[in-house]
């Protein structure tokens, strides 16, 4: 699991109520005509270089080489943003700011790769690899990494949710199906029917508590198996790591949860579907089951099927986590604002004030707090708890993001807002124009003559920046200059 995705700072309210309209006064100055070329020209090249529809992270200027979280052949995309799902929902965006087809097309190229890679399980892997030599069980498409730098990974048939993957390209689809509402298209009926299998696949996912994992290979739930229990922990519990298999776990990490939750809430909303109303509620009724008792009123990494928060990786260590709990209380305000129901408003309540008296510096927290006593505690590859950053290995002493914001003051504003202004007032204002400033001309004279924006990336930790093509540049670029058409 790696550190979560950055697209969690966008997932705001608006997914709840519709996305707020904004304005950016100084693309008053840029020709309109000029952002609608420049937007033309910039999907016309990355459609060039996608692989069946679908994308990576990272091209080099030369075309020779790509990456996402790991190196990539020619013949993979990715799941995980910012890939396909986000790429095709920037491609949607540009179809509604400036009706130009050619926006609508790559979209749906990215929907139809989508619908190719998605597995038995109703979800998705975070790599496919399109390369016929090496099939998949499910019958066409290759799940996951061949033969790289010395290393094969079997194809998997394993739907996961964490980073993001899954659900952010239930998001993409949901939008899809709106926006081609009363098309004809023949590739769209296929779409149509990836998106249902998702939500459906999601359905099957859920745990009888409502939580989700972060994998999942179709097996269905048994509810006798998974008997409803509130959190709870020992004082003997794990401190050392026992190399167990957590993915399976009832899962936060990564915002798995709130992520799930966010989609569906989404997913009701544009399409009218109750149950996805409904799996969301459940989804909030697990956070409130795993809400650990006082004085420590937040919510752990994982649990295991006791209801006990557990170990993950090998410095993963049971204990509350600060990240995590500013997710699961950001889904909780979500859920409020969507629903009214004031019990998600209560335990995000209790959750704010642990998370304002935990502080280790201002607007720092520590990832890991340990159960009871609430002193930070860190790991290594020992497997043990530690109580300083001293103590670690100095791989772990740094590759590991220990202490940060992780977001938190956003939450605090949120949840501040709510309770001043109140739930209806806060329904309203995220309905309201918001200015923004952006340099418009800027980003139409930085596109190139190929059509690519080049932006110096670090293609691996350590390593210096090097010019690149840049899927996260593409959209944040095509998105302002959408919004400043709208």
């Amino acid at each position: 699991m790696s550190q979560p995705s950055t697209h969690w700072t966008k997932c705001c309210i608006a997914l709840v109520i519709g996305l707020a309209q904004t304005t950016i006064p100084c693309a008053l100055a840029a020709d309109r005509q000029a952002i609608i070329e420049t937007m033309a020209r910039a999907t016309s090249a990355m459609r060039a270089i996608s692989t069946e529809g679908g994308y990576v992270y990272l091209y080099s200027t030369d075309l020779t080489r790509r990456t996402a979280e790991r190196p990539a052949t020619a013949t993979q995309i990715t799941m995980q943003p910012p890939g396909t799902p986000s790429m095709g929902l920037t491609f949607l965006h540009a179809y509604e700011a400036t009706g130009d087809k050619i926006h609508l097309a790559a979209a749906r190229a990215a929907a139809s790769a989508l619908a190719r890679c998605q597995l038995a399980s109703g979800g998705w892997h975070s790599t496919a690899d399109f390369d016929s030599a090496y099939p998949n069980e499910d019958g066409k498409l290759y799940h996951g990494e061949k033969y790289i730098h010395g290393q094969i990974i079997k194809h998997t048939i394993h739907t996961t949710f964490d980073d993001d993957t899954t659900q952010s390209a239930v998001r993409f689809l949901t939008d899809f199906v709106v926006a081609v509402k009363g098309v004809s298209d023949p590739a769209d009926d296929t779409i149509r029917t990836a998106l249902n299998r998702a939500i459906e696949g999601m359905a099957r996912a859920q745990y009888p508590n409502g939580a989700w994992p972060q994998c999942y290979a179709g097996e269905v739930r048994t509810p006798a198996d998974f008997p409803i229990r509130k959190s709870h922990f020992s004082t003997d519990y794990h401190r050392e790591w026992p190399d167990a298999d957590y993915t399976r776990y009832y899962t936060l990490n990564d915002n798995c949860q709130g992520d799930c939750i966010m989609t569906l809430l989404d997913a009701a909303k544009k399409l009218g579907r109750t149950d996805c109303l409904e799996m969301a509620k459940r989804g909030g009724d697990f956070l409130l089951l795993a809400q650990l008792p006082e004085p420590q009123p937040a919510w752990a990494q994982q649990y295991d099927f006791d209801m006990q928060p557990a170990w993950a990786r090998v410095h993963e260590a049971p204990g509350v986590s600060s990240s995590e709990s500013g997710s699961a209380t950001k889904a909780l305000l979500d859920l409020y604002l969507a629903t009214g129901e004031s019990k998600y408003l209560d335990a995000a309540e209790k959750a704010v004030a642990w998370l304002r008296a935990s502080k280790v510096g201002k607007n720092r927290w520590s990832r890991l707090y340990e159960l009871g006593t609430n002193k930070p505690i860190y790991g290594d590859d020992r497997g043990k708890i530690f109580y300083s950053k001293a103590e670690l290995h100095p791989k772990f002493a740094t590759g590991y993001v220990w202490e940060s914001k992780f977001r938190i003051p956003e939450v605090f504003d949120l949840f501040d807002k709510i309770k001043s202004k109140g739930r209806e007032a806060v329904l309203a204002e995220a309905n309201a124009a918001d200015e923004t400033s952006a340099d418009v001309p800027g980003i139409i004279a930085a596109l190139n003559e190929s059509g690519y924006w080049i932006t110096p990336s670090r293609w691996r930790k350590g390593a210096a920046p090097e010019p690149s093509i840049s899927t996260k540049t593409f959209i944040t670029n095509m998105e302002i200059l959408a919004a400043a058409l709208k």
